[in-house]
């Protein structure tokens, strides 16, 4: 238990400098891209909830990444974002797991994360299949989809786990976070190019 609360702890501040450090010491890369485009991924009118979106962050987060920052149209933007929600949800993925192979957890702690894990694959899942829809197909209606799926369906999925079995995980928390600002940004690209 303690050592879950440690690897815990320490994953989250990993992550949040990591984070942290992206946004405060990599400028803003403005190479080739308007800032235009990031505007418009992260104006996401009727992707999420207006309420709950927050366009200032997803802008941060957008710039602090010079691939992101630097994508000269909407489909390469896409193609950026959801090769960063690969990377997000597959490091989140991997706590999950290694938090499971701890040998002192508590049973309600398992049974949340084991829910987490399934559903942080099926997320992986859409966010590849969307990746594959946008790069090969330009299939934007069926990227939006699976977009859509994996920050809703398959990520309510390990939230209510948690909330049931009342664990409060930073990590897992702001890789769910991370799992919506970059689903919902991609998703708001490929309903522009939907046309």
């Amino acid at each position: 238990m303690v050592s879950s609360f440690i690897s815990s702890i320490l994953m989250s501040l990993f992550l949040s400098s990591l984070f942290l450090s992206s946004l405060l010491l990599t400028p803003p890369c403005h190479a080739a891209t308007s800032p235009e485009l990031l505007k418009l991924a992260c104006t996401v009118d009727q992707v999420t909830d207006p309420k709950t979106w927050n366009y200032t962050l997803c802008i941060k987060v957008l710039e602090s990444n010079p691939k992101v920052a630097s994508s000269p149209n909407l489909p390469t933007l896409a193609i950026n974002i959801i090769q960063l929600g690969i990377s997000n949800v597959t490091n989140t993925q991997k706590y999950i797991q290694k938090t499971l192979t701890s040998k002192n957890i508590e049973s309600s702690l398992r049974i949340a994360l084991k829910a987490c894990d399934q559903s942080y694959d099926l997320i992986l899942k859409s966010f590849q299949s969307a990746f594959g829809e946008v790069k090969d197909d330009e299939d934007y209606e069926s990227a939006s989809y699976d977009l859509s799926l994996a920050r809703t369906d398959y990520l309510n999925s390990c939230q209510q786990a948690l909330a049931s079995n009342k664990v409060e995980d930073l990590s897992i928390s702001t890789g769910s976070k991370f799992v919506i600002l970059f689903s919902a940004a991609a998703d708001a690209v490929c309903t522009r190019l939907d046309v």
